[in-house]
């Protein structure tokens, strides 16, 4: 945890995701609930210019695929706007 917070008090994005490692896991659920957790933190900050930047910088990147990866990571949907 303390990780964490040195790097965000550096400027940094420190993104946590809890692991299962149960047979039954889904592959990269950790991964997807980190970035899920993180489009959920930036969909409540809407309004700042990072956001935007982001945002639109995803729509570009991700272009037609983005609908895959809504379906392991759903808030990324609020961030694209669909």
């Amino acid at each position: 945890n303390r990780l964490g917070t040195y790097i965000s008090s550096s400027g940094g994005l420190f993104l946590s995701g809890k692991f299962d490692q149960l047979p039954h896991a889904k592959p990269f659920s950790a991964l997807a609930s980190a970035f899920n957790d993180y489009c959920n933190k930036m969909s409540r900050e809407e309004s700042s210019s990072h956001s935007q930047i982001v945002a639109s910088r995803l729509k570009v990147a991700l272009g037609e695929e983005a609908v895959h990866l809504v379906k392991v990571i759903p808030s990324l949907s609020i961030i694209l706007g669909d």
